[in-house]
């Protein structure tokens, strides 16, 4: 099965605002409101990284993260639209969502001590 086709930031845009019911369904942004929502992503996305999380490239948003993302957007952008929004638990699912995925991978590793081990000539 092929992996889902990344969302854009213009996608992001449409979501967050259709949430706070600012466009309807089928309609675009405008450019004012795509660079606002691009400023309120780009801090979310900012914060996400300093805590190791957001791993994904700026303009290709995993579905994974899509939806409790641009409910966060929503949020941030409520009041500016003079709406009330919440988004209720959205951050801590994006959190969740925006975590590295896990590989499968075994990771190798050197016990701590083999080396000192090695040193004295120990086996």
């Amino acid at each position: 099965m092929a992996a889902p086709t990344p969302k854009t930031k213009t996608d992001l845009a449409a979501a967050a605002l259709r949430e706070i019911r600012i466009l309807r369904a089928g309609e675009s942004p405008t450019s004012i409101q795509r660079t606002q929502c691009d400023d309120v992503y780009a801090a979310i996305r900012a914060e996400l990284q300093i805590s190791g999380l957001g791993f994904w490239d700026e303009d290709a948003i995993p579905v994974t993260v899509f939806l409790p993302l641009s409910m966060v957007v929503a949020q941030q952008l409520a009041q500016s639209y003079g709406k009330a929004y919440t988004a209720g638990d959205a951050m801590v699912r994006l959190r969740a969502a925006a975590a590295k995925p896990w590989s499968g991978q075994t990771v190798k590793s050197k016990y701590y001590a083999q080396q000192f081990f090695d040193e004295l000539g120990c086996t």
